[in-house]
């Protein structure tokens, strides 16, 4: 599955999903923002925290890249405009997680973390099954503001097989960490459902 998720090519691709586990953070962030960021660190803490916790059951992995959930507030403007895209975090989780052990670690988290700047991202952050199925995925290299581009061609691709997008919405798995690298060597898997 790693392959499927966190690889792809400068062209585009379809691609089946298996329905897999994440950790969705349900509070809409701007793209970019300070609160995105924000929502990111309270997503990574309860992430490593389950990391330790499946270890100690023999479970070992590594985190996986960071994904979002992302749509535009105005088609018109487009990508252009980091204001205008508009979304959430998520971080795929081992099969093995179950519900009882996300609660117990999010609950102590939360009563750890009430002065902490995420601990309102944290409050809603879910475990989740997500049901991708049928999709067609793309790397795009650079600025998330220049994303159209690759859209088009991916759109274009989809047209040609006669598939049609099912949602306004998109997903981003983030190979490069955005915190790490410049905008211009930004790498990131696009991908929408299609039928």
């Amino acid at each position: 599955m790693n392959e499927l998720l966190f690889e792809a090519k400068l062209t585009p691709e379809i691609i089946t999903l298996k329905p897999m586990k994440y950790l969705i953070v349900d509070k809409k962030v701007t793209a970019e923002s300070t609160e995105a960021f924000i929502a990111i660190q309270g997503l990574y803490k309860l992430s490593e925290i389950i990391q330790s916790k499946l270890k100690d059951k023999g479970t070992i992995y590594e985190l996986p890249p960071l994904e979002g959930e992302w749509s535009l507030l105005d088609p018109k403007i487009g990508f252009k405009d980091h204001n205008n895209i508009v979304g959430n975090f998520m971080l795929l989780q081992p099969e093995n997680l179950e519900d009882n052990l996300f609660n117990e670690v999010k609950s102590k988290l939360l009563e750890e973390s009430k002065t902490e700047e995420y601990y309102e991202y944290l409050k809603e952050t879910n475990l989740k099954l997500v049901d991708e199925k049928k999709s067609i995925k793309m790397l795009h290299v650079g600025p998330y503001t220049e994303e159209q581009t690759t859209f088009d061609i991916m759109e274009k691709f989809a047209h040609e097989l006669g598939l049609k997008k099912l949602y306004k919405s998109h997903r981003e798995s983030y190979v490069k960490d955005m915190r790490t690298v410049p905008k211009d060597q930004f790498q990131t898997i696009l991908k929408f459902q299609v039928e």
